[in-house]
C-alpha cells in the first residue's frame, strides 16, 4: 500500500523557442525573473513553485495546462493587448472568468480572474482514502 508521503509542485518548465522574447512575456504578466542565463534557461519563482523556461527549436502548440489567477484581471488583459498578444473570448466556468493567450513559445496559459472560492477539484475515490 503507498505511503502518503508529502509532494509539491517544485517547478513547471515550458519550452520556447524564443527564450528571450519568452521571458519579456512572463514579466509583462507580472513575474519576477530569479535566473536567466541567456539562450540556456530562465526562472521565475511563484509562491514556492518555479516556472523554467527551457529553449528548444520547435515552436509548442498545445495547452500547457497552465492557469495563473489575478484580480487585476481587467489591468492584465488591455497590458496584453496593448502588447499585441491575441485573447480567446472569455469562458464563464465554476471558479471564475478565464482567458487563454498564447506565450511566445506556442503554449497556451489561461489567465482567471476568481469570483468565488476554489472547489475541491477532485472527487474521492475509493483509492485515495486512508485504509488501515
Amino acid at each position: 500500500m503507498p505511503q502518503n508521503y508529502q509532494i509539491t509542485l517544485d517547478t513547471v518548465v515550458l519550452r520556447q523557442k524564443d527564450l528571450q522574447k519568452a521571458v519579456a512575456f512572463y514579466q509583462l504578466l507580472g513575474l519576477k525573473c530569479k535566473l536567466y542565463r541567456t539562450g540556456q534557461w530562465a526562472e521565475f519563482l511563484l509562491g514556492t513553485t518555479c516556472l523554467a523556461l527551457c529553449p528548444t527549436d520547435e515552436l509548442q502548440s498545445g495547452h500547457s495546462g497552465l492557469v495563473f489567477a489575478t484580480k487585476e484581471f481587467e489591468a492584465l488583459l488591455e497590458i496584453l493587448q496593448n502588447a499585441g498578444h491575441s485573447l480567446s473570448e472569455r469562458v464563464t466556468t465554476s471558479r471564475g472568468i478565464i482567458v487563454t493567450v498564447t506565450d511566445p513559445g506556442g503554449n497556451k496559459i489561461d489567465l482567471l480572474y476568481p469570483q468565488a472560492p476554489p472547489a475541491p477539484c477532485y472527487k474521492e475515490e475509493s483509492c485515495c482514502r486512508n485504509r488501515k
